[in-house]
């Protein structure tokens, strides 16, 4: 008997030359564009900070939150954070070996998200390719699926999110293997009910039917119960035509009125070989076949022809069940040996094929409901898809609303990823600092507030505002911005040739994405609709495949769109590449001046006061970067308790003034200068860094002397950065009282003895100060106070003047003008 699965075989189908051929070209095709891509995106990795990406936004929020596995904006983003932390501590040791000084951050932190871009591409492609499977290409379109997922790899905003840290690229990703699960397993449940089998398919399954009908009847046996000839010839025939049907598959043929693959119709076809050849051989024996045997091919009959027309059998799998009832009562009742085999390996095919349905397909329906469940962990708005896929499912394959199993699997599936939602709780509840501006009462009312996400509703609602105009903050224009116009027009309509259910998914969500993006476009609407893009480019292939198939007697009109992509292609990257590389970016300056207030011998464990801007960047220095770990930045509350308790504050010069008037201590500190950017607060005076290196011992008169100076090149912000050419120097003066009014300090660098011009003020290249230390520092009679300052060094220059003067009435008289001994620069 000849049977027809309802499900692929266990065993993988057997694949021609031909086949096999193109799978590993679209293998290797898919190999060389996430190289290539990779290449790409290493080149433009982000390696800098503007210095508003560390007043805050997700992109800093994200770095300190998979550094540190804190929760990251609201709802949390925990398994995104979790992933991201491994990641960083995982990558960052390996690149710590290259370097003695701690690696930068930022490109480990960035390449997280080259990570999920990378899986997004491949995603795109491996469906690309599902899609494009036709006799052509039995393997998929892979050149019009290459140059599809090379454009979208070069578009502005996947470009730029794949290089930076945001949680973009990993949205994208998780989409796309939501679109591809949908179609394995609608793959599966079609080839379950037997749609989508080749014309090939279809003429052996007859000739078997025929068959098995004699069979069935009796007929074909001779008056002594010898074979028929014309029987074994139908036997043959079957066998030749399923042979022909190999051949077939193999070399991609046969597909059919969809341009659908069917999984199973090779080892179907294989099956019906097998059996045709046992049965010529019980022919040639002269075995018959009772009425029991009959009833299991009349039923075999019935699979069989709906199997061959390509219609839905809602009730296949109780077919099967009822041969393998009939088979197995078969077997009682037949003694013959061969026969026994022959019924026995059917009844186990036909168990295997109840088997794989009722295991497979719902495998990957519970791993789809898995995947669309990590919205509710990540971003929500990749939910989005869900309530389309939910009625595509349903429509495709009712039984599953039947199936309570099932379902309870499914909803446990989709809900698991909640579950992390206790590593926010745990880790807010640990570090209360960490749950920002609000008052709570507990860690659980923080945590409430926290996912229910009152920013991202408050952001939403700013869409009905008066003030938000109808088309605004870009909307819609950077829709066809990123993908261009013809290619937007060309992939909606193209959806329409991906078949009814699938169009359904992919155009619902669109339009959910479109709704929802016109409601928040007073936000970053553009953000939330990055994941629809890949999903206008399925239309596109579609679009292209049925091109070429068209028009492909004329192979230059039919490869038209595959050349048109080429050009798209270089376009894109061209407008794209100034905007999205993100490596060595002229403005990332936000870390520079913290990079030089680092780049010195600070004390052990000291408190880091300083301006908004320069404290934001220290404390990311400190805790992301790793430079100085000891350190940590201080407000003007946390200051005071840190002196009381025997510690040093450093304050820089510019932001010591604020300190000093909020600063509520058991007792005032003792100041000290040191160097040219902070102020010292301790219990205990402290030594500047630098020493006296040439003794002057001039005196200027009034009770002032400069006793001594020094001379060092200025910090340079490595590793961070690297700072234009400097000095530090040090003045050490003796003052017998207070530094005298009107007296003023002005330090000059000099080529060849002559001032150097300042192209920004119209004058000279100065540093002037009306009292050392900016007067925070009293004199000291006992000891010499040391002032530093930082002299910019341009390349002419060979020297540094030091003057030393005081007001009169019809001007300035100058005390001191001495030429300073400087080493010669790095």
């Amino acid at each position: 008997m000849t049977e027809m699965t309802i499900d692929p075989p266990a065993s993988p189908p057997i694949a021609g030359t031909g086949y096999r051929r193109a799978a590993r070209r679209s293998l290797w095709a898919g190999v060389l564009l996430l190289v290539l891509t990779l290449l790409l995106y290493a080149l433009t990795l982000d390696n800098g900070l503007q210095p508003e990406e560390l007043v805050g936004g997700d992109l800093i929020t994200h770095q300190y939150a998979q550094v540190q596995a804190r929760p990251s904006n609201a709802p949390g983003y925990p398994l995104y954070t979790m992933g991201g932390w491994l990641w960083f501590h995982a990558l960052r040791p390996l690149v710590g070996l290259t370097t003695t000084a701690p690696p930068n951050p930022l490109p480990i932190l960035s390449s997280y998200s080259t990570l999920w871009a990378l899986l997004a591409l491949g995603l795109l492609y491996a469906i690309l390719n599902h899609i494009t499977r036709s006799p052509r290409h039995p393997a998929g379109n892979w050149p019009l699926a290459f140059v599809l997922s090379a454009f979208y790899a070069v578009t502005y905003f996947f470009w730029y999110y794949a290089t930076t840290t945001e949680q973009y690229t990993s949205a994208i990703a998780q989409t796309l293997a939501i679109v591809y699960v949908y179609f394995l397993w609608r793959d599966q449940v079609r080839g379950a009910r037997g749609e989508g089998r080749h014309r090939s398919t279809e003429l052996s399954t007859v000739n078997c039917q025929r068959s098995i009908a004699n069979e069935a009847r009796g007929e074909g046996r001779g008056a002594r119960g010898e074979p028929d000839p014309s029987a074994i010839s139908n036997q043959q025939s079957a066998i030749d035509n399923g042979q022909r049907s190999i051949a077939n598959e193999a070399r991609g043929e046969g597909r059919g009125a969809r341009g659908e693959p069917d999984p199973s119709a090779i080892s179907n076809q294989q099956s019906a070989i097998d059996d045709g050849q046992r049965s010529i051989v019980n022919e040639a024996r002269g075995e018959g076949q009772d009425s029991n045997t009959e009833l299991s091919m009349a039923n075999g009959q019935r699979s069989i022809v709906n199997e061959a027309r390509g219609e839905p059998d809602p009730s296949a799998i109780s077919n099967q069940q009822s041969a393998i009832d009939d088979g197995q009562r078969s077997l009682a009742n037949d003694p013959t040996s061969a026969a026994r085999a022959s019924q026995s390996l059917t009844i186990s095919n036909q168990q295997l094929t109840i088997n794989n349905y009722l295991l497979s397909a719902p495998t990957l329906l519970i791993l789809l409901a898995f995947l669309c469940g990590l919205s509710l962990a990540h971003m929500l708005t990749v939910a989005f898809i869900v309530p389309p896929l939910v009625i595509a499912i349903v429509w495709e394959e009712p039984r599953v609303l039947r199936n309570g199993r099932l379902l309870l699997a499914v909803i446990v599936a989709a809900l698991l990823p909640l579950l992390s939602y206790a590593y926010v709780y745990a880790r807010g509840a640990v570090h209360p600092e960490w749950w920002g501006a609000g008052e709570w009462s507990s860690a659980g009312e923080w945590f409430w507030a926290f996912v229910s996400t009152a920013q991202g509703r408050d952001e939403l609602a700013r869409g009905f505002q008066a003030t938000c105009a109808f088309f605004d903050g870009g909307f819609p224009d950077l829709i066809w911005g990123e993908l261009s116009l013809p290619f937007l027009v060309v992939g909606l309509l193209g959806i329409a040739r991906l078949g009814r259910k699938p169009a359904f998914v992919l155009y619902a969500t669109l339009l959910i994405y479109l709704v929802f993006d016109w409601m928040y476009r007073c936000g970053n609407w553009y953000q939330v609709i990055l994941p629809a893009y890949p999903l206008i480019l399925l239309g596109v292939a579609a679009a292209a495949d049925w091109w070429e198939a068209r028009f492909l007697p004329r192979r230059w009109l039919a490869y038209a769109p595959l050349a048109l992509l080429v050009v798209a292609i270089v376009w894109r990257f061209d407008a794209s590449w100034p905007r999205a590389n993100s490596h060595n970016r002229p403005e990332d300056t936000g870390l520079d001046r913290a990079a030089i207030l680092l780049d010195q011998p600070l004390p052990q464990g000291a408190g880091l006061f300083a301006p908004v801007a320069d404290a934001l960047a220290l404390d990311y220095l400190v805790n992301i970067w790793g430079i100085r770990p000891d350190l940590h930045v201080v407000s003007s509350s946390t200051a005071g308790p840190l002196l009381d308790a025997g510690g040093t504050v450093l304050a820089t010069l510019d932001a010591a003034p604020i300190l000093l008037e909020e600063l509520v201590t058991d007792s005032p500190p003792i100041r000290s200068p040191f160097g040219a950017d902070w102020l010292a607060l301790a219990a205990q005076p402290l030594a500047p860094p630098a020493a006296p290196s040439v003794a002057i011992d001039a005196a200027l008169g009034d009770g002032v002397t400069l006793s001594a100076y020094s001379v060092q090149p200025a910090p340079t912000g490595s590793p961070v950065t690297h700072a234009a050419p400097a000095l530090d120097v040090t003045l050490f003066w003796q003052i017998g009282g207070a530094w005298p009014a009107g007296y003023g300090i002005s330090l000059r660098p000099i080529a060849g003895g002559a001032m150097i011009p300042d192209a920004t003020t119209g004058g000279v290249i100065q540093r002037d100060a009306a009292a050392p230390v900016q007067a925070l520092v009293a004199p000291d009679s006992a000891s010499p106070l040391a002032d530093t300052y930082r002299i910019p060094m341009p390349e002419s220059a060979d020297g540094v003047m030091l003057i030393v003067y005081r007001a009169t009435d019809g001007g300035f008289e100058n005390l001191l003008e001495l030429p300073l001994t400087v080493p010669p620069l790095p």
